[in-house]
């Protein structure tokens, strides 16, 4: 089932294998994330930046400097780019990250390329306000000069992850390359998708919503799998900037394509009617994609949420 008030970036294996003119984006899971880190009231005392320390170490195997300014001086003398770690110990995400996905062979493997380092978002805010840090987890990635090249925020898990860290370990400034490509003003479908791509990994909602309109215009139609996955990730941005009635028209309107994942989509027309507070319209699509599923498992649960909508329309 969908998780609510989750944006993601879209998964476009089909044609972002394609050799790219200008960028090239890793497909992004869904993932959650932590609230904006805010910055002081206007006229608030901030608090000096602590000596730097070393951070307490994660589960698995990485091999962790003691500090980002060390980190950094290593990187310089090894040509290495850095991979920074933003973390909060409040943040139960931030330990399911360290567990599953920076404990996972593979990336510990490919960490060998980088030098790593933990960063307590917490105790050093205004280091996280310079490199952007928002929420948390959050990775930053930086080349051998200190510079900027990709960010990762949010839990990712460890196959997605080690996708984004390779163009990095390759030397490839993602950062710029999403900047040509979104002062270049794209018009075809694909780097329109990139862009969009792009700007949600930035966190630019409004910028990703217009690169998604602008792609489904220029698109290769309602049929085309790369659509589908373009509608997915529009309507989530919808629903996160609380305009459902555009979620609902688009999926009513994928749901019409041959090609299109009936199940998905009814699942999300569901949870789009509820956000418009229309249960009877729910419960209807929830009960068209109860009679697609063969899991006996997600019958039940489909079940159980259509007996809670009615239940919570009697009082």
């Amino acid at each position: 089932m969908r998780k609510t008030k989750q944006i993601a970036t879209i998964a476009l294996a089909l044609f972002l294998s394609a050799p790219a003119s200008a960028i090239e984006f890793t497909p992004d899971p869904p993932r959650p994330t932590d609230r904006p880190a805010t910055s002081p009231e206007v006229g608030a005392e901030t608090p000096e930046e602590p000596e730097e320390e070393p951070a307490p170490r994660a589960g698995g195997q990485i091999e962790w400097a003691v500090s980002l300014s060390e980190a950094l001086k290593q990187a310089k003398k090894e040509n290495k780019p850095v991979m920074a770690y933003f973390f909060v110990t409040w943040q139960p995400w931030c330990k399911t990250f360290e567990e599953k996905t920076l404990g996972d062979s593979a990336v510990v493997a490919l960490s060998r390329r980088f030098v790593c380092v933990r960063v307590d978002g917490k105790q050093f805010e205004e280091t996280a306000k310079k490199y952007g840090v928002r929420g948390y987890p959050t990775v930053i990635f930086l080349n051998a000069a200190g510079e900027k090249v990709h960010r990762v925020t949010g839990f990712i898990p460890a196959r997605p992850f080690e996708l984004e860290m390779r163009p990095v370990a390759q030397g490839r400034n993602l950062e710029k390359e999403y900047e040509e490509l979104a002062q270049s003003n794209p018009t075809d479908f694909r780097s329109l998708v990139l862009l969009g791509i792009g700007h949600v990994k930035h966190e630019k909602w409004d910028e990703a919503i217009r690169a998604y309109e602008r792609a489904l215009a220029a698109g290769p139609g309602m049929e085309a799998k790369e659509t589908h996955e373009v509608v997915y990730s529009l309507c989530q941005l919808y629903d996160y900037k609380k305009t459902p009635e555009k979620s609902e028209r688009l999926l009513l309107e994928l749901l019409e394509a041959d090609s299109s994942d009936k199940v998905k989509v009814h699942d999300m027309l569901g949870q789009t009617y509820l956000t418009l507070k229309r249960p009877d319209k729910a419960i209807e699509h929830f009960e068209a994609e109860r009679e697609l599923v063969e899991d006996e498992n997600q019958k039940k649960f489909i079940d159980q949420m259509i007996e809670q909508i009615r239940k919570t329309e009697k009082k």
